[in-house]
């Protein structure tokens, strides 16, 4: 049945006056009461609200009356540590009470100085610090993918400091610099005290990737120039990638 739908009483004679307002009245009624989304209406009979036969003239409305009354909705103190729960005035009602309310609005204070903080430190970041923080998140992707795997080169399993070493280097070949297949993981002693030990590194490799993918990172490729928007980027994906690994453990 629609919303608001005019029914007359054929028992009832329709006076004049009511011809004129019959009209009139749907609409009416829709906009004073029927202020629902269709999809929340309730039309069926035994939940109707029928108002009284007026004139010859009976108005159903479809707003649902199941004479219980549902819990009221309660939220969760926003304070770290409270835990109360408590009814909100509106949207944005988020604390218990007044106590709360003064650690809430010191703790948001500091949030936002903090946050105008990173954002205006971000600005003055130069191109190496962008590509800096994206190596950063680049080399501990690459120890969270081989944290199984022994070390490139010298194929132990080292109880110490791990780092994420280039086949290539970042100096000889800047394209090759967040390339998956020229870095692995690689033990601090191999790495820093034997000056990357190249020749055990392609032995290793050449077991871990084959011949033709060792041999594409032994060709010459042209040199890259990541500017600050290429460096955010790929900060951004390897964050993405480290936590879908991480998750999927």
């Amino acid at each position: 049945m629609r919303c608001c739908e005019v029914l007359h009483d054929p028992k009832t004679p329709i006076s004049p006056w009511v011809r004129t307002i019959r009209p009139l009245l749907p609409p009416l009624w829709s906009a004073l009461v029927c202020h629902k989304p269709r999809w929340m209406r309730r039309t069926d009979s035994k939940q109707a609200l029928y108002l009284p036969n007026i004139g010859g003239v009976m108005i159903r409305s479809p707003i649902a009356r199941t004479g219980t009354l549902k819990p009221a909705r309660t939220r969760k103190c926003a304070v770290k540590g409270c835990g109360n729960r408590f009814q909100p005035r509106n949207m944005t009602h988020k604390v218990c009470g007044p106590d709360c309310g003064a650690v809430f609005a010191v703790a948001e204070r500091q949030r936002l100085d903090a946050k105008q903080t990173r954002e205006a430190k971000a600005k003055l970041k130069t191109r190496t610090e962008h590509l800096a923080d994206a190596q950063a998140v680049f080399n501990r992707y690459i120890r969270a993918r081989d944290e199984a795997l022994p070390c490139i080169s010298c194929g132990r399993h080292h109880t110490g400091a791990w780092d994420a070493g280039h086949y290539r280097s970042v100096g000889a070949q800047p394209a090759l610099r967040f390339h998956e297949d020229n870095t692995h993981r690689q033990c601090v002693p191999c790495n820093q005290h034997k000056g990357g030990n190249a020749i055990e590194y392609r032995i290793g490799l050449r077991t871990r990737i084959g011949d033709e993918r060792l041999e594409f990172l032994e060709r010459e490729h042209p040199p890259a120039k990541y500017t600050i928007e290429d460096a955010k980027q790929i900060k951004v994906e390897y964050v993405k990638k480290l936590k879908t690994l991480i998750s999927s453990r």
